[in-house]
């Protein structure tokens, strides 16, 4: 039942690469689009995103480790 579904999302996908492709080649844009930038945003995470990652990380480990 699984495999079924999978190929049906395959053969959308396919389909739907295939349609955008045409889509493209028949009417491509004049000039590409310019994605914004924003000067003043601040990528860096914050310290306690880096230590509750860790701490996923470490417990998903502990799990597969228990329960393999």
């Amino acid at each position: 039942m699984l495999f079924r579904s999978l190929n049906r999302m395959e053969i959308t996908l396919g389909i739907l690469v295939l349609v955008m492709a045409i889509i493209t080649a028949v009417k491509p844009l004049k000039e590409p689009k310019v994605m914004p930038v924003k000067e003043g945003f601040d990528m860096k995470p914050a310290p306690s995103v880096v230590w509750l990652g860790a701490a996923v990380i470490v417990a998903t480990l502990a799990l597969y480790a228990i329960f393999w």
